[in-house]
């Protein structure tokens, strides 16, 4: 198979193919179709590199699977983590940041090979550069790799973690359901609910309830007041005059719904304590959380009148989809540190698929637990049960695919650093009546405006 060398492909990979006289063809990524493996195809293989104080490793498995940092760590009787981006880039000099070959030797560093990667008889991985991709026989990628760690440390999702006890991350995924459940029913670890938060829930499901109440029950929190009043007069809403009153404020720019959603995210994260770690920390749920809100808003205004969705029902589902990771955060905090590193290295995987893999339970799960135990109204408690399911199409559907599409339109804005699902989907789009074009004023709306919206951020922490 004989090949040309595009000056795509890095110096180190190109040199050290030709010394192994290896025939090989290159490729492009966009002609690439990643995913579930095609019978007679070659298998897609990823590599990522880890490190402790020992040097390198870099680990190469199927790109559809999830590494388990954890098992590979204990065969190899090390303290593995996400290789840092100064320590990459030394190494790896010649390689896109995050995209490595998997070829150890050429880079003078440890490989380990997942078994489950020999189950094809060619291999596809990238050159080093993203957009470039090389193909190589089983059997010949054997003799680049040569003497290699070989072994079993990827799974699927539908693979759950079965680890024995150890080392400060106590195995609990058979019990990890039923005691996340029970914690919730009597949230002893949890801290209470401030009194302004309790009353604010209390408003939420309360058909009579106005501007009036709810600006007296969130004057009880001065500071939430203050910070809810600052943005009602941010560019974001972009009022002509200036709002000096709270009840102005919920009446004449932001909306019942709308000064609820805020009010409930500045007040939940208060007492609650997470470990501070990229990507799943406080700050990174905070972001996500209004973003996400924010965002099913502007959806909600697009749709069709006839769908009748509210935007402030719509913001309010949006702030609370993922408040079942601060109940894993608190709870369980060995599991979400676990899951935290998992996330770092498997950054393709959405996290529900890491949870699932890991936990064999989902913090949209626990969040539902919770919700219902507050007696939030329907439309939220449906928004955050379906909001992973694109073909849901029971009652309050309409408010799941809100959701659903400003996470999925999240995850190609890359502002998380984890993935929440897949790309955006044409039935979620058809089945709220929008277009392409009303996508992207959404979006525009939202990231024009990310000032505010940092801002708020800010002033909730």
């Amino acid at each position: 198979m004989e090949s040309s060398t595009p000056a795509a492909l890095p110096g180190t990979v190109e040199r050290f193919l030709k010394e192994q006289q290896v025939p090989f063809s290159l490729d492009s990524r966009h002609a690439d179709n990643a995913g579930d493996q095609v019978v007679g195809q070659p298998l897609r293989a990823r590599a990522i590199a880890l490190g402790d104080n020992a040097g390198i490793v870099l680990a190469v498995l199927p790109e559809n699977r999830i590494l388990d940092i954890t098992s590979l760590g204990k065969q190899l009787r090390r303290d593995l983590q996400p290789l840092e981006t100064a320590r990459f880039l030394e190494v790896f000099s010649d390689c896109d940041l995050g995209c490595c070959p998997p070829l150890g030797r050429a880079y003078d560093v440890l490989t380990a090979v997942d078994i489950k990667l020999y189950s094809s008889v060619a291999l596809t991985f990238d050159s080093g550069h993203r957009q470039t991709l090389v193909t190589v026989s089983t059997p010949d990628f054997q003799r680049l790799v040569q003497t290699v760690v070989l072994g079993r440390f990827s799974l699927s999702p539908q693979e759950p973690v079965r680890a024995q006890a150890e080392d400060g991350v106590p195995d609990m995924s058979h019990l990890f359901p039923a005691r996340a459940k029970q914690a919730v029913k009597r949230c002893e670890t949890l801290p209470p609910l401030p009194e302004t938060t309790r009353e604010l829930l209390e408003l939420a499901t309360d058909p009579n309830a106005g501007a009036r109440e709810l600006a007296g029950a969130i004057e009880a929190d001065a500071a939430v007041a203050a910070r809810i009043l600052r943005y009602a007069n941010s560019s974001l809403y972009g009022f002509s005059g200036r709002i000096a009153d709270l009840q102005s404020a919920i009446a004449r720019v932001l909306g019942f719904d709308v000064a609820m959603g805020i009010a409930v995210g500045m007040c939940l994260g208060k007492d609650v304590r997470i470990p501070p770690m990229a990507p799943l920390g406080l700050d990174s749920y905070r972001r996500h959380s209004f973003y996400c809100a924010t965002l099913a808003a502007q959806l909600a205004r697009q749709a069709p009148t006839q769908l009748s969705l509210k935007p402030g029902k719509a913001y309010l589902a949006g702030l609370l989809h993922n408040l079942g990771l601060l109940f894993l955060g608190q709870l369980f905090p060995d599991q979400y540190r676990l899951l935290g590193r998992t996330l770092v290295v498997n950054p393709h995987a959405a996290i529900t698929d890491v949870e699932m893999a890991l936990l064999e339970s989902t913090h949209v799960q626990l969040g539902l637990q919770l919700l219902q135990e507050w007696h939030l109204p329907d439309e939220i408690i449906a928004a955050v049960a379906h909001c992973q399911e694109e073909d849901y199409q029971g009652e309050h559907a309409g408010y799941a695919h809100l959701v659903a599409l400003a996470l999925r339109l999240l995850d190609d804005s890359e502002l998380l650093g984890y993935r929440v699902a897949t790309a955006p989907s044409a039935v979620l789009t058809q089945r709220l009546g929008l277009d392409e074009a009303q996508l992207q004023f959404a979006l525009a709306t939202v990231f024009d405006h990310h000032e505010a919206l940092d801002q708020l951020i800010e002033i909730a922490a």
